[in-house]
């Protein structure tokens, strides 16, 4: 089975991301798989498992076998979860800084930099600042 056209491009444009070492189309594998574009994007994210025709014909459609289209994904997910735990260190990081930071100005009679409440932040977060 070949390849539908632009699902694979040379460059990344919008709606495109890098799967199994290439560009993809994730607008261009939905249409020509009758898939919506956010189904497809939850699949390759990792955060929902196709059935196994729907994962056959996506593999089909990227030129992949179903084993290495499973084996792309399950990277993928590996790689955001990653990224993701990353952030959340940066930003526990440059939370910690801001109240060391405020800690210095409050001795020096300053007023402490005004900041956003924590509210609405995941408690793990909240919690790996103390």
């Amino acid at each position: 089975m070949s390849i539908p056209a632009g699902c694979v491009p040379n460059k990344p444009k919008r709606n495109q991301i890098v799967f199994a070492g290439a560009i993809i189309n994730q607008n261009a594998i939905a249409l020509s798989q009758n898939l919506s574009q956010s189904y497809v994007s939850r699949i390759l994210r990792g955060e929902r498992m196709p059935s196994v025709p729907v994962a056959k014909r996506m593999a089909a459609a990227l030129g992949m076998s179903l084993e290495d289209f499973l084996d792309a994904v399950a990277e993928r997910r590996s790689e955001i979860d990653t990224q993701k735990e990353q952030v959340l260190r940066e930003h526990s990081r440059r939370v910690h800084r801001e109240i060391q930071d405020n800690v210095i100005r409050i001795r020096r009679g300053l007023p402490p930099i005004p900041t956003l409440p924590l509210e609405g932040l995941p408690k793990k977060t909240i919690d790996s600042q103390a």
